[in-house]
């Protein structure tokens, strides 16, 4: 029976999918793709079969993700209150670094990126909040500011 309604949930249609999130979670739709409502939807279905998480790791579980936005929101807005001039130093596997925060954006390598992130993606080849490769954190700004 679940694996019909999971194959099923698969060629439902995207507006029919909203209502069917809809209906099972009782809030309104957030604005997610169809493809993750459709996981959503396939989770709660098998949760309501299987048996949902303990309470308290649905507990854990959110109040973990709660503090990682309210990090990355804080690292965000302490790059974002830089003055122009500022001078970002940074040492990379033996690699001195050196960014410069423009009016244009963040210069690295006569080059201007639109955030530090994108420099740390950069010079990593991997995905870095760009304020955590360099050093940067909200209680750091204020304290200097």
């Amino acid at each position: 029976m679940i694996t019909e309604q999971l194959t099923r949930l698969d060629m439902t249609p995207p507006a029919t999918i909203r209502d069917e999130w809809q209906r099972l979670f009782r809030k309104p739709v957030p604005p997610h793709s169809a493809h993750l409502l459709r996981r959503q939807i396939a989770w709660r279905l098998q949760a309501k079969i299987a048996g949902d998480l303990p309470v308290t790791i649905i507990r854990q579980l959110s109040r973990a993700a709660s503090a990682q936005a309210g990090s990355k929101a804080a690292n965000a807005k302490a790059a974002n209150h830089l003055a122009v001039g500022t001078r970002l130093i940074r040492e990379w596997n033996g690699q001195h670094i050196e960014v410069i925060f423009a009016e244009k954006g963040f210069e690295y390598g006569g080059r201007y990126y639109r955030s530090l992130s994108q420099i740390a993606r950069h010079i990593t080849g991997a995905h870095w909040s760009g304020p955590r490769f360099f050093g940067i954190s909200a209680k750091q700004q204020r304290a200097n500011g």
